[in-house]
């Protein structure tokens, strides 16, 4: 991504900050699981899964960055980076994951994002070992790239890649933190055709947290919710710069 020189510090901040998680955007997750733990037992001592499905964008892009996509078999439909992955089989969204698709690939192992009943009960039945990966803020995405480095055997290309990211987050903020903070909207969608239905973030997300790293103020920081859609007015009325 080119960004002008002349454009304010905090907007190519944000565009890099974003850009380094663009995969990491907001998927609803379908269903939520009731039980205490939704990661199903794993077996230890360095089992190598040889046939992995990622069944959320941002864990098909940590599962290649750490060197492991030969082993992945199967994709959700929303997976489009990196470029190696659209050559992989699209197993359906988090919302509407095809069963019979999954089982025809032969997966040795499920992961995808947050708790789901439907994939984890599903992988109970199967015999299917699973991995559920929670990624709400900033530290719960390098947290998740060791997670999955010590499941999959790549425990030193997780380690470099979480703290490439980690470096990457200081510095854009030690470039931000004398800078007048800009107040910012961060558009996540709308109704096609038209402003209407327009999806933000609200606090306590990773959007969140990497807006006021690169130097901004959220303006619908208060909004309930974690990714609140609001109207066209409630924009204009709040004026991002």
């Amino acid at each position: 991504m080119h960004i002008k020189q002349n454009r304010p510090l905090v907007l190519a901040a944000v565009a890099l900050a974003l850009g380094i998680f663009a995969v990491f955007f907001f998927f609803p997750v379908a269903e939520s699981d009731n039980q205490t733990n939704s990661r199903h037992s794993i077996a230890s001592g360095g089992t190598h899964f040889k046939r992995i499905i990622c069944a959320t964008p941002s864990i098909t892009e940590m599962v290649f960055s750490i060197g492991m996509g030969p082993h992945v078999v199967g994709v959700s439909d929303f997976s489009f980076y990196p470029p190696e992955a659209a050559d992989v089989a699209r197993i359906g969204g988090l919302i509407n994951p095809n069963r019979e698709r999954i089982l025809s690939l032969q997966p040795d192992l499920i992961i995808f994002q947050g708790k789901h009943q439907l994939l984890s009960q599903f992988s109970r039945d199967q015999g299917i070992h699973f991995l559920s990966l929670e990624i709400d803020r900033v530290s719960d995405i390098t947290a998740s790239i060791h997670t999955l480095g010590a499941e999959l055997g790549a425990s030193i290309q997780a380690a470099r890649l979480a703290q490439a990211i980690q470096a990457e987050l200081d510095k854009l903020a030690r470039q931000t933190q004398a800078q007048t903070p800009r107040n910012v909207f961060l558009g996540l969608g709308h109704t096609p055709g038209d402003l209407t239905g327009l999806m933000t973030t609200g606090s306590g997300t990773f959007l969140h947290e990497l807006i006021e790293i690169a130097g901004g103020v959220n303006i619908f920081a208060d909004a309930p919710g974690s990714y609140p859609r609001i109207s066209k007015e409630a924009l204009a009325m709040r004026s991002p710069q």
